[in-house]
């Protein structure tokens, strides 16, 4: 699945590795992510892992840059 590799990491796409990043919050008015990266060919263990992190952590709206 090419559209999996979204960690923003350049090792997991030169070693073909999936990867997903996903937002879990802010802290300090700084975003917070979790990068989950996952064994060749198994993009479904990244996005199984990243649906159980949203269920939990719950869906973060992105920050509106006009936001003062």
């Amino acid at each position: 699945m090419p559209g999996c590799d979204a960690g923003g990491d350049p090792r997991t796409g030169a070693l073909g590795l999936p990867a997903v990043a996903l937002p879990v919050g802010i802290a300090d008015g700084l975003p917070q992510a979790v990068q989950v990266i996952g064994p060749r060919y198994r993009e479904d263990l990244c996005l199984d892992a990243a649906a159980a992190l949203e269920d939990r952590v719950g869906i973060i709206t992105p920050i509106d840059p006009r936001w003062r």
